[in-house]
C-alpha cells in the first residue's frame, strides 16, 4: 500500500482489488500488504505486467496451475483458475 488512505478506504468498502506488478512486487511486500488488509473483504488480485512468454504454454493458450496460496487472509485461498486465450482463435 502506497497510502495509509488505502487501508482506510478498505475497510469501508465492500472489497479490495489488490494490483501487483510482475517483477516489480515481492511475495514479501504482497504478503506484509495481505496482513494490512487482514479483515478486510479482497476479492481478487489483478498481476499487472505478465508477458505471455512467462506463461506455462504461451502459443495461443494459457494455463495456470498452483497449489492455494498460505496466507492468513482466508479470501485469498483458492487455486488458481485457467487463463483465457491470449492469442487469435
Amino acid at each position: 500500500l502506497l497510502v495509509a488512505d488505502a487501508s482506510m478506504v478498505a475497510g469501508v468498502s465492500n472489497g479490495v482489488l489488490l494490483v501487483v506488478r510482475a517483477g516489480s512486487t515481492s511475495v514479501d511486500v504482497a504478503e506484509k500488504v495481505c496482513q494490512q488488509l487482514k479483515g478486510k473483504n479482497i476479492v481478487g488480485v489483478v498481476l499487472n505486467g505478465a508477458e505471455k512468454s512467462d506463461l506455462v504454454d504461451s502459443h495461443y493458450h494459457a494455463y495456470g496451475y498452483g497449489e492455494p496460496m498460505e496466507t492468513p487472509v482466508s479470501g485469498l485461498r483458492r487455486r488458481v483458475s485457467p487463463l483465457h486465450s491470449w492469442g487469435p482463435r
